[in-house]
């Protein structure tokens, strides 16, 4: 079985979204900046489509691959063609123990800034950032974090946040909303499905 979450980081719309894969329903009234819980589906090629929860337009109908690896987050996004669908295939860090906990990062931004994400005492995990990039783990010690997000080469810190890392757990920091438009925010989730993920119906 394949594990399949829904990351709303669309900026810009005026209602919530409904999302299916195939016919099945998966959510709905999904707001901007909201994560679902990971859940179960079969292997295999999936029709993921995005429906204004009020309006009921269909904005966007796309056929993706779902086959390795074991789970994926889908990020509802803006493209330079429009509306989108990212897959992000939640590999497993390969550097996990039982001493370390690794985190990455993926920009979902509506413009065209890229992004550096530091942990505060003058550590950069990542620079030069841009829409769409999906980075590598880097390893990092359990305990709780400071972190933010900056211009590259900047430390002035445009959103501050903070996190608990635990080891032998991956984490992935979504970069969504937009600089622009004064939406630009921060979300360090775990990226393991965990045993109470719910199945496909």
């Amino acid at each position: 079985m394949i594990s399949i979450r829904i990351f709303h980081a669309l900026f810009g719309l005026t209602e919530p979204l409904t999302i299916t894969v195939d016919p099945q329903l998966r959510t709905e009234m999904l707001f901007f900046g909201t994560l679902t819980d990971y859940e179960s589906c079969p292997p295999g090629f999936h029709t993921v489509t995005v429906i204004g929860s009020e309006s009921h337009r269909v904005y966007l109908q796309k056929t993706l691959p779902f086959f390795s690896p074991d789970a994926f987050t889908l990020a509802i996004i803006y493209s330079f063609r429009g509306m989108d669908v990212l897959p992000i295939p939640d590999y497993p860090c390969f550097t996990l123990s039982s001493s370390f906990a690794c985190i990455r990062t993926v920009n979902l931004t509506n413009d065209p800034f890229r992004y550096q994400l530091s942990l505060y005492g003058n550590r950069t995990l990542f620079s030069d950032v841009w829409f769409r990039q999906i980075t590598s783990h880097r390893r990092l010690s359990p305990g709780k974090h400071g972190i933010f997000l900056s211009l590259p080469g900047d430390t002035t810190p445009l959103i501050p946040s903070t996190f608990e890392a635990r080891s032998d757990v991956s984490y992935t920091a979504f970069v969504y909303g937009a600089l622009s438009g004064d939406t630009l925010s921060l979300l360090v989730q775990k990226d393991t499905p965990g045993s109470d993920q719910l199945p496909f119906q």
